[in-house]
C-alpha cells in the first residue's frame, strides 16, 4: 500500500509497503521528513536510519523513499520500504517483549561473523560492549561451529537478505545474546544468564 506524509516544503514523503507494516512505514517517513523536505527536484540522498539505507528522490510535488534491492543486486534501489519495515517491525516486536531499549547496529557498522555462519540455518550471537561504532560488537557462529572457524567483518546490507532474523535480533544492547533458525528469532539471553522464548519469525 501507499504511505504518504506531508513536507514542510509543500512536497509528499512517499513509501510502499504492506498493510501490516504501515505503522512502521509511517514512522519511519516521519524520521525522513527533515531530509526530504531539504530536496530540490531532481536531488537524491541516501539517508542512514541505524542498520537501514533509504533513498530519497524528489520530483516536482513528491519525494519517493526507496531501499536497497535486497533480495537481487544491494547496490540498486527499489520504491519499496517492505523489507526494512518487516525488519523494523520484528525488532519493535522483541523489544517490546523483552521491555528493553534498542541498540541496533548502524548500517556502515561491522559484524563479525563466522563463515560456516553466513550458510548455516541455525546460529547464535553475542554481544560485547564496543566503544567504536564502526564496530556492532556482534559476534555471530553457527550452532556446529567447528575449532577451526574462519570469521569476517560484514556490514548488516551483505547478510540481511539471507539473515534478516539476525538483524531483528541484533536490537539488542550489549550482554545479550540470541539463537536463530532461519528467519526465526527463537530466544534471547539477558547479561545475567536468563533465557527468554520469544519465537519471532521475519517474513520479507
Amino acid at each position: 500500500m501507499k504511505i504518504d506524509i506531508p513536507l514542510s516544503s509543500g512536497k509528499t514523503l512517499v513509501g510502499e509497503a504492506g498493510e501490516e507494516h504501515a505503522i512502521s512505514a509511517r514512522a519511519l517517513l516521519s524520521r525522513l521528513a527533515g531530509q526530504a523536505a531539504g530536496l530540490a527536484p531532481g536531488e537524491s540522498i541516501d539517508v542512514e536510519i541505524d542498520w537501514s539505507l533509504v533513498r530519497l528522490l524528489a520530483d516536482e510535488t513528491n519525494v519517493t523513499a526507496s531501499e536497497p534491492d535486497y533480495h537481487g543486486d544491494p547496490k540498486r534501489f527499489t520504491p519499496s520500504l517492505a523489507f526494512t519495515c518487516g525488519i523494523l517491525d520484528a525488532q519493535r516486536k522483541l523489544l517490546q517483549g523483552l521491555q528493553l531499549a534498542g541498540n541496533p547496529p548502524d548500517a556502515n557498522s561491522y559484524t563479525r561473523i563466522a563463515d560456516t555462519a553466513l550458510h548455516a540455518v541455525s546460529a547464535v550471537g553475542v554481544r560485547r560492549a564496543e566503544p567504536d561504532r564502526i564496530f556492532t560488537g556482534w559476534q555471530i557462529v553457527s550452532t556446529e561451529r567447528g575449532p577451526d572457524d574462519q570469521f569476517g567483518q560484514y556490514r548488516p546490507i551483505e547478510f540481511a537478505a539471507r539473515h534478516p532474523a539476525w538483524l531483528a535480533a541484533m536490537s539488542l544492547p550489549p550482554g545479550w545474546a540470541f539463537r536463530c533458525v532461519g528467519r526465526t528469532v527463537l530466544d534471547c539471553v539477558s547479561p545475567d544468564d536468563v533465557t527468554h522464548a520469544v519465537m519471532i519469525s521475519v517474513d520479507v
